[in-house]
């Protein structure tokens, strides 16, 4: 089993995004045929692990992102875009 979790939304870390595998060469050899060409550093690594652990940041992410979403809304309603 592959578990796959990206932090770009709810967390507000971009281009961050952690995988997890069973350790069995044959599915780590895959993942790595199809991975990006790049790693995530180090820092990022720390950043995604207090993501998890910090849930009222995620909370305040989505609440904000919510709100974001229905400022458009109302915005392109007043212009008159559906």
């Amino acid at each position: 089993m592959v578990v796959l979790r990206t932090f770009s939304k709810a967390a507000s870390l971009a281009g961050c995004a952690s995988a997890t595998a069973s350790p069995t060469r044959t599915r780590i050899a895959l993942m790595n045929r199809i991975r990006q060409p790049f790693n995530v550093n180090s820092l990022a690594q720390a950043a995604a692990r207090a993501a998890l652990d910090d849930d009222a940041h995620v909370l305040e992410c989505v609440r904000m992102i919510e709100a974001g979403r229905h400022f458009l809304y109302d915005e392109f309603k007043s212009i008159g875009l559906q």
